[in-house]
């Protein structure tokens, strides 16, 4: 009986434990604010989180975070070893209002990193002129413009990635169910790689490297003279003007 009681507590200790741990999820209060944040120099991008982050013209040295204002000083903007690092505080959990967004925009001068993690977004205007690296882990989605020699573009999960602008060398990843679309990306070459049941869809003048594992696909256009596509399972090289 004794043991019995003991186990008993303990199950009880866990479920209120939980309780408290659900429980302190912030809500949005649906009054959005507005602050501007100071921010050293960088040259890469790290988001982790549902955040609505836009890429804008501007002086870099700030950004803008629009918020909820009962959660707004739960986003942290932070720059560590150059790079501008979006999260929220840690150990904190929350959600916006219905029908709001947390918006950061973040005015820049060079990036060579971006990086999106979980669900949230990326996008931007303004083209990317350096060269490139573009990584998405999740289910988020990341929309840029770029017009740099070379211009790397890495899926894992559920996400998407979309590219526009020009690039002299290509090289992407898909693995797991997600895409990359650049077809309106006017590349030189391309290396392209999926695994899984991913897609890739590329432009490319010159020529093109694929590899399949899996269910996936490639579609490219450009008419490439040189061509060295591989597969291993049920997925398929396309062809599309």
């Amino acid at each position: 009986m004794k043991k019995f009681a003991i186990i008993l507590m303990g199950v009880l200790c866990f479920v209120s434990g939980y309780a408290q741990e659900k429980a302190e999820v912030t809500i949005g209060n649906g009054a959005t604010t507005r602050s501007s944040r100071k921010v050293s120099d960088f040259t890469k991008l790290s988001v982790k989180g549902p955040f609505d982050v836009r890429l804008v013209s501007g002086e870099a040295g700030s950004v803008s975070v629009e918020a909820d204002a009962n959660i707004i000083d739960l986003v942290v903007t932070r720059v560590s070893n150059n790079t501008l690092e979006i999260m929220p505080q840690e150990g904190k959990l929350f959600k916006s209002s219905r029908g709001n967004k947390i918006i950061i925009k973040v005015p820049f001068t060079k990036l060579e990193e971006v990086a999106l993690y979980g669900s949230g977004s990326i996008s931007g205007k303004k083209e990317l002129k350096d060269d490139i690296k573009v990584v998405l882990d999740g289910s988020g989605k990341i929309n840029l413009e770029v017009a740099a020699a070379t211009t790397s573009a890495t899926v894992l999960g559920s996400g998407n990635i979309n590219l526009q602008g020009t690039t002299q060398n290509f090289t992407c990843l898909v693995s797991g169910s997600g895409y990359i679309k650049a077809e309106t990306l006017k590349a030189g070459s391309a290396d392209v790689t999926v695994s899984g049941s991913g897609n890739a869809y590329v432009y490319t003048s010159q020529a093109i490297t694929g590899m399949i594992t899996g269910s996936g696909s490639v579609a490219y256009a450009g008419e490439p003279k040189e061509r060295d596509l591989k597969r291993t399972g049920s997925g398929e090289f396309k062809i599309f003007k």
